[in-house]
């Protein structure tokens, strides 16, 4: 199926606010995964029974926001709402798809879209690249050009009406916002022999954020079910690390530099002795 721009006016729309009519006031401080689907907030609530205090909901495409939760702190109403983004999301994405997704990088806090994790995203989880179909209002997938001075711009294609095909690009302050992200991980991944430096894929997030209107979103590819199953494993334990692009995390790259220090001393300590 090729993507369309989203005419669905009646989707969530992105960094909008919603909060019950039950005492609480504006969130004070508000997360939405780029997509819209999860999201949670706090703000001050004031009752009979609490008196001041603060409240917090969170919300995902199988669950309402519901009541909410008093707190009586306020940054114990604050850690509610980063503990669901930062732990329940990504655990609840993969059980909903079925399989392996690429950790969230970017959200929108307090309404604008900011970058949450500077890894890089590796080209295993890329979508497939499409053009645009003949329809009008279809549109190709987007991708990283470079402008010859050792930088890269977001642009995709579109088509109009008549057949004609228009290049779009994003904002400049969402550019701006990006290019760090997309440009590390054009470095990061290996992109083969013949890679000509002109133009590169980009990662499912990255091209959300640039076009936020597009429909239905970008999906990263599925890994094959032995990479897949490994990645779950790891993820579960709390290993951060990538196996599948040969990334380990901090923690074992200085445990495997340990094991490799013992082994050199082993082999030292067993050489024969030379006597002059």
């Amino acid at each position: 199926m090729k993507r369309t721009e989203n005419p669905n006016l009646h989707l969530p729309r992105i960094g909008a606010e919603s909060l019950p009519n039950d005492g609480s006031q504006r969130a004070t401080y508000s997360r939405m995964s780029l997509d819209g689907a999860y999201g949670a907030w706090y703000g001050p609530f004031l009752s009979q029974v609490a008196g001041h205090a603060f409240k917090s909901w969170s919300y995902a495409p199988n669950a309402l926001p519901g009541s909410g939760t008093i707190h009586r702190q306020e940054d114990q109403a604050r850690a509610a709402v980063d503990h669901f983004m930062d732990h329940s999301v990504q655990a609840q994405r993969e059980e909903r798809a079925g399989h392996t997704l690429p950790n969230d990088r970017l959200e929108y806090v307090n309404g604008t879209v900011t970058i949450i994790d500077f890894s890089a995203q590796f080209n295993h989880y890329y979508p497939v690249p499409e053009w645009p179909g003949e329809e009008p209002g279809s549109v190709g997938t987007v991708e990283a050009v470079s402008t010859g001075l050792g930088r890269f711009y977001l642009r995709r294609e579109k088509r109009v009406e008549g057949g004609g095909i228009v290049m779009q690009q994003p904002a400049q302050e969402i550019q701006a916002l990006l290019e760090p992200l997309y440009t590390h991980d054009i470095h990061e991944n290996y992109w083969g022999a013949n890679d000509d430096h002109q133009s590169y894929p980009v990662a499912s997030d990255v091209a959300n954020a640039a076009f936020p209107n597009t429909w239905p979103p970008y999906e990263p590819r599925r890994l094959p079910q032995e990479e897949e199953q490994m990645v779950l494993r790891r993820r579960r334990a709390g290993l951060t690390g990538d196996p599948v692009a040969g990334k380990p995390n901090e923690e074992e790259r200085l445990q495997q530099q340990a094991i490799e220090h013992l082994e050199a001393k082993i082999r030292f300590n067993t050489l024969p002795i030379k006597y002059e």
